[in-house]
């Protein structure tokens, strides 16, 4: 079998096995929890805070695509706000049902950011600060309200999310001070990727910038959360709810479900439970978390991408 066609039949194979994981977990919780009880409360839920809760997402995503436009430019790559949000969402809508999932996603985008002449390396490290930046910010702000909702056993959750976020933050710091080529050097890296690490260093006020989307970013998310509780009347309080998201989000990035189907049920019925919400209510909560902030923004994704191939493919400068 040639090579290419070997890796087509193992995309394959693990798209399958993360789809056969999303339906064991998603199965366990429906014979755990009876459907028809998920089923009431998702069609007691306010549609005003459901829409509300959309428009948070979206501020959220222009949150994101500012922060990524900088990280960008300093790349030479020079793409308007609008630009990279339409790329983000795009790579959204492929990433929910391509092979590979995010993984998928993250190189659709990072095909889209270099545009012409393709210059991989400069898209690549963008990505790759853009990720670890957004991540260990998440795991920041995570711990900050954990810290505040004082679950039961707070070491338990603070844990996990400092050492994740720490060990990013180890790999932000030479990424943004310019140490990233100088550490790079002895390994095999072509000279397109010890060029482009070594363009990442940003200066304070740039810094200062993509620290404040990333802040933005993950209050937009807790809002956005914060208004799906409230559609469903779930009594909880707006640091409570940002810690859960924070795990649930954390949870969903280990590649071994689809859209993270299943973990983030999971983790919300197993976290909220501490804060007194009903297995039902918590699993029509995480339902409604993926419908809004995953399949909502998915479909959006495709009708950009839809109206950009209608225009003859032409990207927004």
């Amino acid at each position: 079998m040639a090579p290419a066609s070997a890796q087509a039949v193992s995309h394959r194979w693990r798209a399958a096995l993360r789809l056969l994981v999303a339906i064991a977990v998603l199965g366990a919780l429906f014979r755990w929890i009876p459907l028809r009880e998920v089923l009431d409360v998702l069609r007691s839920a306010d549609p005003a805070f459901v829409a509300l809760a959309f428009a948070w997402v979206l501020a959220l995503q222009v949150a994101v695509a500012f922060r990524l436009r900088i990280l960008a430019a300093f790349q030479g790559l020079r793409l308007s706000t609008l630009a990279v949000l339409e790329i983000n969402l795009a790579t959204r809508f492929y990433g929910f049902f391509l092979p590979g999932g995010s993984f998928t996603g993250i190189a659709i985008r990072v095909f889209r950011l270099s545009r012409e002449p393709r210059d991989w390396a400069a898209a690549g490290v963008a990505m790759l600060a853009d990720r670890a930046l957004a991540t260990a910010s998440l795991c920041a702000i995570g711990a900050l309200f954990c810290a505040a909702a004082r679950p039961p056993d707070p070491a338990f959750w603070l844990t996990p999310m400092l050492a994740v976020g720490g060990g990013l933050a180890l790999l932000c710091i030479p990424l943004f001070s310019g140490w990233g080529a100088s550490v790079t050097r002895r390994l095999p890296l072509p000279a397109s990727w010890r060029g482009a690490l070594g363009r990442s260093r940003l200066a304070p006020a740039d810094l200062a910038r993509v620290l404040a989307a990333s802040l933005l970013a993950h209050l937009f998310g807790t809002a956005a959360h914060l208004c799906l509780a409230r559609a469903l009347d779930l009594e909880i309080g707006f640091a409570t709810i940002g810690w859960v998201r924070a795990a649930m989000l954390l949870a969903t990035l280990l590649p071994v479900s689809i859209a993270g189907l299943g973990l983030r049920e999971g983790a919300a019925v197993l976290l909220l439970a501490r804060h007194g919400i009903g297995d039902a209510a918590a699993l029509a909560f995480a339902l409604l978390v993926f419908a809004v902030s995953e399949l909502a923004v998915s479909a959006l994704g495709g009708l950009f991408e839809a109206v950009r191939f209608a225009s003859g493919g032409r990207p927004r400068g």
